[in-house]
């Protein structure tokens, strides 16, 4: 048997190992050597993962050096670590019978062990980055002509990990809370449903937006437009929209800044022309409870209020200067044209990063302050620069500087 209470990098590849091979076995292991780091380590990473945007809420760099690194890793954390907690009093007041103190599991029991349950997650996540990575215009192709029967698998998949997650739960707190397996998962989902709270609490700073691939396809890597299916879908029958995530917090302490990539309520004009293709629900400011702002145009702050601009032939004039573009790609380029027009107290010229999309959509571009939904994240860091081209990342400067 493995040394009490330590746990080496073999010890704990042997224990990935005899989980995947032979969970009731290894389980009881696990708890008697009752070190943490490694089920902490499990634990986290697909909450890391999936919170790599958190370093570009509010801050469009990093404040203090590797902020946008460290950030997601300590929320992360916290999260696992109040979702565990959760778990554990439910289930230490059905061990007890409605009575806390009556139980005789204990938090670094549990929290020794779960991380393990996290395997089947651990590896849909590798799964899934080998197709985005390796195989992503397939799959692209697949959900592109086969689409329903895709998502069937997909989903089909997803069901059988998470039916293999709830059985190496089950097995996980046996070994920590003395009462049956029905307990244990009426814990597990309680546990989880307990972090509701949390999630909503985000919705103070984050929202979630569809917009049509066409407004961030020339800020989106090759990996994720293949997954997409196509590099151009305005030949398809089927209109291409993606997610994107939307800082709502920096705009309540600060006003927009010029070349900021942000999210904006398109007009009715555009839904009368596109379709009912989502519904429009307003973002309401000083609201402590915030709803999914529906499709999003995602465009780029080129003039600011009070200024003059204008945009001839594809080329920007920001009172009187023009501006050098690094990021409009040559094959995004337009000699589209806007009339010069001095900004509002409240009014802002913005762009998309595909210009030959600005006459298509041209009565879009002067936005009022209250159609802007907050600024989309895309920070570097720590998985950004696998998702967004390195255009994304450039500053524009006026002509004629070094």
């Amino acid at each position: 048997m493995d040394d009490h209470g330590r746990l080496g990098l073999p010890e704990l590849l042997r224990d990935i190992r005899e989980v995947l091979t032979a969970p009731k076995h290894r389980f009881p292991v696990i708890r008697e050597r009752g070190a943490v780091w490694g089920s902490l380590l499990l634990l986290s990473l697909p909450t890391y993962i999936g919170l790599w945007w958190v370093g570009g809420i509010y801050f469009d760099r990093d404040p203090v050096p590797g902020y946008s690194l460290l950030l997601p890793a300590v929320l992360a954390v916290v999260l696992v670590l109040l979702k565990v907690y959760l778990i554990h009093v439910v289930a230490r007041l059905f061990e007890g019978r409605g009575r806390y103190s009556r139980a005789t599991g204990v938090f670094k029991g549990i929290l020794a062990v779960y991380g393990y349950a996290a395997l089947p997650t651990l590896i849909m996540l590798a799964l899934g980055a080998t197709v985005l990575f390796g195989f992503g215009a397939v799959l692209g192709f697949l959900m592109s002509e086969f689409r329903i029967a895709t998502i069937s698998v997909l989903i089909a998949l997803s069901i059988a990990a998470f039916i293999w997650h709830l059985i190496l739960v089950v097995l996980a707190l046996r070994t920590v809370y003395a009462m049956r397996d029905l307990k244990i998962v009426a814990s597990f989902v309680l546990g989880s449903v307990l972090m509701v709270a949390p999630a909503f609490s985000s919705m103070l700073v984050v929202a979630e937006g569809k917009t049509g691939i066409e407004f961030v396809r020339p800020i989106l890597s090759e990996r994720l437009l293949l997954l997409h299916g196509s590099h151009d879908s305005s030949g398809g029958q089927r209109r291409v929209k993606v997610e994107a995530i939307i800082d709502v917090l920096r705009y309540r302490y600060q006003s927009p800044r010029r070349f900021e990539i942000i999210a904006i309520h398109p007009s009715p004009a555009y839904f009368k022309k596109m379709g009912p293709r989502g519904e429009r629900i307003s973002i309401r400011s000083g609201s402590g409870f915030r709803f999914s702002p529906g499709e999003q145009i995602v465009a780029r702050i080129v003039g600011l209020p009070g200024e003059q601009v204008e945009l001839a032939s594809g080329r920007l004039t920001i009172n009187g200067a023009t501006w050098n573009e690094p990021y409009v790609a040559s094959e995004n380029s337009s000699p589209a044209s806007l009339p010069a027009r001095r900004l509002g107290s409240a009014e802002y010229l913005v762009l998309p990063d595909d210009r030959t999309l600005v006459e298509a959509h041209i009565e879009e571009w002067l936005v009022p302050r209250e159609r802007i939904t907050g600024r989309v994240v895309t920070n570097r860091w720590p998985i950004g620069w696998l998702l967004f081209r390195p255009e994304a990342f450039l500053e524009p400067f006026p002509t004629g500087r070094q």
